[in-house]
């Protein structure tokens, strides 16, 4: 049946549920887990409550911390949430701040070195103790704490009822190059007279990532070989494997010593004082330093410290103010805007601060300190990666130097640092750096064209590892014509002729003119998929259609493209039905097996998606993904206020924290997407296209100097835009399928027109400069226009709303339709499933739906046979003791060894069960048969060709049942329920019956299995081998059988065969 789904794009997803009853908004379905903190009032501020505990190594090295890690990359939820003594920061370039849900702190600075991934130094941890009754106490321990998060740092409140104390400790980075502890403690009653509180400080070290909520695992015994030394009333923490040391100084201290080998100190030096009833503070100042440098702690030298360190996040965040009915949006605005700046080392932003310390390719950061208003950050980046002699989109390291892995290859962050140069230049006119990096620019783009679309139509493929492309898709190649690369490259070519028209370079403008227009046209001729309303990811060189997608598929038609809008719409349709697993989350792909960069949900590419959402007019979807990246960035995480690397399958804050990236896409989103301004030089007009929620009474967003408020009543609206200095103003505002019925200003009617080539329609009001900017608009009652739902036989017909529509139809709904005046006739095509097409008025494009029906799908079932079994000796044709990784970023070669494992052993030989099925194998050594096609080259896609054999035959002669295999796979992720290749049953009667071999269904990743059909056994920590069956026609004699590889990037070990002849009745 037909039916209008115009009312679909602004449905409102109402679910009122508990945990959302404080303040973090009632809009979306309940997270799976409780959030662990909750959102305080105030700007960047969270609170949580925890008990102490006992400082652990978690998760415990060995097979624990391998699982663990597996399951945290498989975007699982962690088995256990908080409290964490470091997994939180503050940072101002170069040094951090550490802290955590529990009062334990530390110094730390990474080194600028050419390295991706550097080690980073840990100058020394500050802990808390006391002693009552002889007996001592860490802090972080023992009590009720209660925490609280700010831009500068913490506040825990420790209670311990026992003894009667109550301890607040405010930790803080001080400049940028010390921090901060002040320890205030007040004992309610009479303590014993041996009574202490201390501030130790120790643990330098030289650290490694992890994995996990903790920062550092701080192992037993490491403070063991730092140099410690007691100068005056300071003590001076050195690791010999660091190049600097710290100096920490005590204000209120009576004691100064130095501890070794007591309890569980190997060696720490310690501030203490009695602890008297009453209240009294210490205050302790770590700072970066050689040894007799130490600045005091006296409140008189470090109150000022103090204070400028919270002034400088209140002159931050003074700079914008942001009003929504939905907190969590909110709070995730002001996490942005911290974490951009905690991320920043002039002149550019590191991706992450826990881990990726470097500056890698920084996609989406220009971009969003445009949209903050920070336009001298954004053009020092603009020239740092830009005015080079190399020319821009390399990878970088931390020192800024060209990563050895990719130090040729210049499209690997070309397309992003494109896009934002050409936003840097409309949003400034600034020619003069266009100039400068303009000839880099050109000549890096020509070669990319050259390198990714060496048949120079259009389509471009991409390398192995798309991940400063395709932002972490760390396993995926795109061998053929690929779609994401295509469309970035449509949007690169419109922005590449604009601003070679800035440089007077008509000749290229040209070219690229009509390279666009052919680009576009045969991305939609041989990408696009009628009957599944999407763009193909990729077609390989052999004709294939690549079956998974990576969000970039769906989303870079609406966002880049210019390609039809119903185009777009319906791509973006494709992405809710296939990555979309609740009403907030997204995932980043639907490649196989479940890992990091195939499938997981992440922040950085729900809030891009958010944006293609916002832009196509489905703005309920655009403001669900922000919503659902906020959470995993505030509450819903481990470290509150830090934007995480990815989230697990419920939306939780994975570690990595404090990722620039995400917090980079999702300010942009925001201000520039939801909040729409498009920032312009003051000779021209600004440019602003709120897409506020149908649903928002009020909203309102400051930037610096420009404030925009939306309001709504019943069916009227109303707008404004101010502005520190006149500025002209063009508007375009999503009508999401409403009629205007008016657009008025200071009570009078003005000029409008309505873009009708949109989705449910685009009003555009121009206005001439001012400071302020008000109009209302008026919208019209009226029902929407539903057609028939009764479709008599072949041929649909009803009676179309007005004059003057037409039809639009990319997923070919019809096979043939025509219109008379108001009249329309038309002949469905066989389809199944539901199909849209669209009907295009003056007010835009309306979806409307046909349901074929007929959809529904059998489960194919897991094959299991009855018979006697007979094993096919394979000792003459095993090749091959391994087979090559593609996954979990473990590429090499991987032997099985079934030592153990076996009953029945001679020669080195035995059985092995799987689940239901028994097979002889060989125990080790060359104890495979490996067939494989060959692999591309993970730069220029070629085709290398394997030395082992693609496909093998096995003479059988007899009627049977079927076959059994055991089997071992490794298969790239752009395989994903694809064919790799063939079981073909040669009959005697000359009858061939062919079972395709499906990555995802009889061929599973050894590594990290999913297939559907196979039956799985572990062997060891990400080692499996895989069972399965296929049937043959037990009436016929077989006289062969032959199993081939056809797809490049796949091999396939086979350690066991068995022929199953069917039992008599």
């Amino acid at each position: 049946m037909f039916r209008s789904i115009i009312g679909l794009i602004a449905a409102v997803c109402c679910y009122m549920v508990t945990w959302a009853q404080q303040q973090q908004g009632h809009f979306f379905s309940a997270p799976a887990r409780q959030p662990a903190y909750t959102i305080v009032e105030g700007k960047g501020i969270y609170e949580g409550s925890w008990k102490g505990r006992k400082y652990e190594v978690w998760p415990a090295a060995g097979a624990m911390w391998w699982q663990t890690y597996l399951e945290v990359h498989q975007a699982r939820d962690l088995s256990r949430s908080g409290p964490w003594h470091f997994n939180w920061v503050v940072r101002r370039n170069p040094a951090w701040f550490v802290s955590g849900d529990l009062p334990r702190f530390s110094l730390v600075q990474t080194d600028r070195i050419p390295e991706l991934n550097p080690h980073f130094n840990m100058l020394g941890d500050v802990r808390i103790s006391y002693t009552v009754a002889g007996k001592s106490y860490w802090l972080d321990e023992q009590g009720e704490t209660t925490v609280r998060f700010y831009p500068w740092g913490t506040v825990h409140k420790v209670t311990i009822a026992e003894s009667g104390l109550t301890v607040e400790v405010e930790g803080l980075l001080v400049e940028n190059n010390a921090i901060a502890v002040t320890v205030t403690t007040t004992a309610s009653k009479q303590l014993p007279a041996d009574a202490q509180i201390a501030i130790t400080v120790g643990g330098a070290d030289l650290k490694f990532i992890n994995f996990f909520p903790e920062y550092f695992t701080i192992a037993p015994g490491e403070e063991e070989n730092d140099i410690l030394r007691l100068h005056g009333k300071s003590a001076y923490l050195k690791d010999p494997a660091v190049k600097y040391g710290a100096v920490a100084t005590c204000d209120g201290n009576n004691h100064l010593r130095i501890i070794k080998n007591t309890a569980d100190i190997k060696q720490r030096a310690v501030f203490s004082k009695e602890l008297l009833p009453g209240t009294s503070t210490m205050r302790l100042l770590l700072r970066k330093g050689e040894e007799g440098e130490g600045k005091s702690a006296d409140a008189k030298v470090t109150d000022p410290l103090i204070t400028a360190a919270k002034q400088y996040y209140n002159d931050l965040l003074d700079d914008y103010e942001i009003q929504t009915p939905d907190s969590v949006l909110n709070a995730g605005f002001y996490a942005s805007i911290l974490n951009m700046d905690y991320t920043y080392a002039a002149p550019g932003w590191l991706e992450g601060i826990h881990e990726w310390n470097s500056y890698f390719s920084n996609n989406y950061h220009i971009s969003a300190a445009i949209s903050l208003g920070q336009m001298e950050r954004a053009k020092e980046a603009v020239l740092y990666f830009g005015d080079r002699e190399e020319g821009p989109g390399y990878v970088f390291n931390a020192d800024g130097t060209r990563n050895k892995d990719t130090e040729t290859r210049s499209e690997e962050g070309l397309p992003y640092y494109i896009l934002q140069l050409w936003q840097y230049w409309k949003a400034t006119g600034d020619n003069a750096t266009l100039a400068k990096v303009w000839e880099g620019t050109r000549r890096n783009f020509e070669t990319m064209a050259q390198v990714r679309d060496p048949e120079g139509n259009g389509l471009l493929n991409w390398h192995y590892g798309c991940n400063a492309f395709l932002y972490q898709a760390d396993h995926l190649q795109l061998i053929g014509e690929a779609a994401s690369p295509s469309l970035m490259f449509c949007g690169l070519l419109t922005m590449m002729k604009e601003m070679a028209l800035q440089q007077q370079d008509t000749a290229r403008a040209n070219i690229w003119t009509k390279q666009l227009e052919h680009a576009r046209s045969e991305i939609i001729r041989r990408l696009w998929i009628p009957a599944e309303g999407r763009f193909a990811a990729s077609v390989t060189p052999d004709g294939l259609v690549q079956q998974a997608s990576y969000y970039t598929d769906f989303v870079f038609a609406q966002l880049y493209a210019g390609t039809p809008a119903e185009y777009n719409w319906l791509s973006l349709l494709a992405c809710d039905q296939r990555l979309w697993i609740n009403d907030h989350l997204m995932r980043a792909g639907n490649y196989k097996p479940d890992l990091f960069g195939n499938n997981a949900v992440k922040p950085t590419q729900m809030a891009e998606a958010a944006a293609a959402y916002f832009s196509a007019g489905r703005l309920q979807k655009g403001w669900a993904l922000l919503h659902g990246t906020a959470l995993g960035a505030t509450i819903l995480t481990d470290s509150p206020g830090s934007f995480p690397e990815f989230n697990s399958n419920t939306g939780w804050g994975l570690p990595d924290y404090a990722f620039s990236n995400p917090a980079a896409m999702y300010a942009r989103a925001l201000i520039s997407d939801l909040f729409g301004l498009q920032r312009q030089p003051m000779d021209k007009p600004l440019h602003w296209r709120p897409a506020i929620p149908a649903t928002w009474d009020n909203a309102s967003l400051r930037v610096k100097d420009i404030v925009m408020s939306v309001a709504s009543k019943g069916q009227r609206r109303m707008y404004e835009l101010k502005c520190s200095q006149p500025q002209g103003l063009v508007c375009n505002i999503p009508l999401e399928g409403k009629v205007v019925h008016s657009v008025m200003a200071g009570g009078k009617g003005i000029a409008y027109r309505i873009i009708s080539g949109t989705i449910g329609g685009e009003v555009e009001i121009i206005l001439p400069p001012a400071t302020q900017h008000t109009f209302t608009i008026q919208f019209k009652k009226e029902s929407s226009w539903q057609p028939p739902t009764q479709v008599a036989g072949d041929r649909v017909s009803w009676t179309l709303p007005g004059d003057g529509y037409s039809i639009k139809d990319p997923q070919r709904v019809f096979s043939s339709f025509r219109i008379d005046g108001r009249q329309f006739s038309g002949i469905p095509a066989k389809h199944s499933g539901r199909k849209v097409f669209f009907l295009a008025g003056n007010n835009g494009l309306t979806p409307c739906e046909l349901d074929f029906g007929n959809n529904v799908q059998q489960p194919a079932e897991r094959i299991t046979l009855k018979g006697i079994r007979e094993n096919i000796s394979l000792d003459k044709q095993f090749n091959s003791d391994f087979i090559l990784g593609k996954n979990f970023w473990r590429l090499g070669q991987h032997t099985f060894d079934f030592s153990g494992m076996l009953k029945d052993t001679t020669n080195n030989n035995g059985q092995l069960t799987v689940g239901d099925f028994r097979f002889r194998v060989k125990t080790n050594g060359q104890n495979m048969l490996v067939l494989e096609v060959g692999a591309s080259d993970g730069y220029t896609n070629k085709l290398i060709l394997s030395a082992r054999p693609e496909r093998t035959t096995f003479n059988v002669s007899k009627k049977i049942a079927g076959l059994e295999f055991l089997v071992a796979a490794e298969c790239q992720v752009r395989l994903t329920d694809m064919p790799i290749g063939v079981v073909a049953l040669h009959y005697k009667d000359g009858f061939t019956e062919n079972v395709p071999l499906i990555y995802g269904d009889n061929i599973d990743c050894m590594m990290l299995p999913f297939a559907k059909h196979v039956t799985i056994r572990k062997l060891e920590f990400a080692k499996h081998v895989a069972a399965f069956a296929i049937k043959a026609d037990p009436r016929r004699e077989l006289e062969k059988f032959d199993i081939a590889l056809n797809s490049p990037d796949a091999n396939v070990g086979i350690f066991g065969i068995n022929l199953v002849t069917a039992t008599a009745k």
